[in-house]
């Protein structure tokens, strides 16, 4: 395996960036971040629409660039290094169940738009107690006499009250066909639909959303019968987690680097404190967990592209991720001194999308016992 870049990949990562640092400042972070602000950017969105960020991975026949999971996660690490509102993750992640089990009607209902720019998308899939096993989701889906009926509720929702879609995974009643698990298509206007937003640590946006025999029409269950809808759901939920744990490393990457330019330019004792072995030895130590983070995420990316099996690839990238971004922070933060641990700083920025994103998709704990599970050392 050649875990380098090609030179078309490494000159869209620095078109990524470049764009990013003109239309996306920490004044904009700023901005969307909640409580106050909305949590999403129209203006940028159309930016990474027209770049065609959106289309990146899926072929040309469903509207896409037919690039790759590999070019995808180059931009999605810069997407975490800039500190991207949470819409982008979260649409992407209904584009990749759809285009895995969504009918051609269903692509061309609803694939097409999101990947133009027009719709937002988001996936409820957590409960109380199955975060992570889809056999003990207590959502319900049941058949209608036209289309189905959908009772229950997810937690945690990212941007649940700002998409136009919501891709719901739950249960098929038992006494229903197709069996198993469903992924139900929904809008927020639906009669039956209520959301209450949580408060979250890293200032993005999460609801609670409760499904009250919600109506949806007969083309709103994803993949039908016979459609293999759990092993679709846990591939796709293998590449969220990926491309999770590469806009992890891009957010490291940048704390890294702002850390860097600051111990650089701050004297104490009439010398730059970054010249002090104290500070440097810090500072290694982060930069190499990161680059670690960096090498397995692209590890699991490449399986994954290749079709290979990579549960194992996934939990280490994903867990290393998580590691690395909360201790770069935690570092920078101390190697700031005292103006590291105020707000009118952009510092903290990052260290609160460091600590939520450590949440998403597997906790770095969660991902280690799944890692000693796969193993065979539990």
């Amino acid at each position: 395996m050649d875990v380098g870049l090609s030179p078309e990949q490494l000159s869209l990562a620095e078109a990524s960036r470049q764009m990013l640092a003109r239309q996306w400042t920490t004044a904009g972070v700023r901005a969307a971040a909640l409580p106050d602000g909305p949590g999403h950017s129209p203006e940028l969105w159309k930016q990474l629409a027209d770049a065609g960020w959106l289309r990146l991975p899926f072929p040309e026949s469903a509207g896409g660039d037919g690039g790759s999971l590999i070019e995808l996660g180059v931009v999605v690490r810069e997407v975490g290094r800039a500190l991207v509102p949470t819409t982008f993750a979260s649409t992407l992640h209904a584009a990749l169940l759809l285009w895995e089990l969504g009918s051609v009607e269903q692509q061309e209902r609803w694939l097409r738009p999101i990947l133009n720019g027009e719709l937002l998308a988001t996936v409820a899939y957590a409960e109380a107690a199955a975060v992570h096993d889809p056999a003990a989701y207590q959502a319900t889906v049941r058949r209608l006499a036209v289309g189905w009926s959908l009772s229950g509720r997810k937690l945690f929702v990212e941007n649940g009250s700002l998409s136009k879609l919501i891709l719901v995974a739950c249960r098929v009643a038992p006494d229903q066909v197709p069996k198993g698990l469903g992924i139900c298509a929904v809008t927020p206007d639906d009669e039956g639909v209520s959301f209450s937003r949580h408060a979250t640590f890293g200032h993005d946006l999460q609801d609670e959303i409760t499904f009250a025999e919600v109506a949806s029409g007969a083309g709103s269950l994803l993949g039908g019968e016979g459609a293999d809808v759990l092993r679709g759901w846990r591939h796709v939920t293998e590449v969220v987690t990926v491309l999770a744990s590469l806009e992890m490393v891009g957010g490291a990457q940048a704390v890294i680097d702002r850390t860097a330019q600051y111990v650089t330019g701050r004297h104490a004792f009439g010398k730059p404190i970054g010249s002090f072995q104290a500070v440097q030895h810090h500072l290694a130590n982060a930069a190499m967990a990161v680059k670690g983070a960096d090498l397995a995420a692209w590890q699991a990316a490449w399986r994954l592209a290749e079709g290979l099996s990579a549960a194992r690839e996934v939990s280490i990238a994903k867990a290393s991720a998580g590691r690395a971004y909360k201790e770069a922070t935690v570092i920078a933060h101390q190697l700031h001194g005292g103006m590291g641990y105020i707000e009118e700083t952009d510092l903290h920025l990052w260290s609160r999308r460091a600590i939520a994103a450590d949440l998403r998709h597997g906790s770095a704990a969660y991902h280690m016992q799944r890692l000693a599970e796969l193993v065979g050392a539990l």
